[in-house]
């Protein structure tokens, strides 16, 4: 079981790219170093002469009596930090006809397929908090007009383990095509592909709880290294007072995900069919694709 699921679904644009995670994962309450410095850093912010002055401690110990109280926090998804598309058409078959010798409009029979690979990636970037541990389901979704749900892949990452998935896509017209060719003519049938690669990154961030405790005094030890009291415990107070100097999330899942949708053929009329005639129009097909 996932603690956060990601979902992903690639278009031949970023506009139309979906992109959601959601989910959170509870982890452990906030160090007693880093809720003592956000206080402190708090306190001297409002100009708290005690606190400028200086340097309170607290123990486990100081606890039981009530200060400082712990502070929960819940990791959630953050909005996606950042997405870029890199698509463009590419010729992955073609097939010549030729009707030179005909009189009449030539019906020719054949198939353009071809299986390409496309592989998805899910990397870690960011400094990992310490004891901080959470699994991120990612589901892939189907792309293009000819996708359908069979299409869609899932894979799971752990925090700070890379994880990759490749899989095969069929495409192309497998069943035999009919191509009518004038009298005369000579035909280049190409089977282009949209394909491509979509970065994605998305971050995390902290929910603290709502209301922390808190105490102070003069350092004063006893033989035994405890603090001695007295000291003021002050009302719980509400967590945004201290929310600036909380430590922030770093945590992020770099996502490059690659695919291949919307495979058509294009057809170009040549004056013969030279190795290099032919290749120059494959090379015209992809580029009048490209725009």
């Amino acid at each position: 079981m996932t603690d956060f699921a990601l979902k992903v679904v690639p278009a031949l644009t970023l506009a139309d790219t979906h992109i959601e995670i959601s989910g959170q994962a509870k982890q452990p309450n906030v160090g007693w170093p880093e809720l003592t410095a956000a206080i402190r850093a708090w306190r001297r912010a409002l100009g708290d002469p005690f606190w400028a002055s200086a340097s309170p401690q607290y123990t486990r110990d100081y606890y039981s009596r009530g200060a400082p109280s712990p502070i929960g926090r819940t990791l959630l998804g953050a909005d996606n930090a950042g997405a870029s598309l890199d698509i463009s058409p590419e010729a992955i078959q073609h097939s010549v006809f030729d009707n030179r010798k005909g009189k009449d409009v030539g019906h020719f029979s054949g198939a353009l397929t071809d299986s390409v690979s496309v592989q998805t990636t899910a990397e870690w970037s960011g400094a990992i908090t310490a004891g901080v541990s959470f699994t991120v389901g990612i589901e892939i979704g189907a792309v293009g007009a000819k996708a359908s749900a069979s299409t869609t892949y899932s894979l799971s990452a752990t925090l700070g383990h890379s994880v990759s998935h490749t899989r095969t896509v069929d495409v192309g017209q497998s069943s035999g095509v009919d191509y009518e060719v004038k009298p005369g003519e000579i035909d280049v049938a190409v089977l282009l592909l949209q394909r491509g690669v979509l970065r994605c990154s998305v971050g995390f961030h902290w929910r603290y709880s709502d209301l922390f405790g808190w105490a102070e005094r003069e350092p004063t030890h006893r033989q035994d290294g405890t603090l001695q009291p007295p000291f003021a415990v002050h009302d719980r107070v509400p967590v945004e007072a201290i929310l600036p100097y909380l430590p922030k999330a770093t945590e992020q899942i770099d996502l490059n995900v690659g695919y291949a949708a919307d495979d058509y053929i294009a057809v170009a009329t040549v004056p013969d069919e030279k190795p290099s005639t032919v290749e120059n129009a494959v090379d015209s097909i992809v580029n009048a694709a490209r725009g």
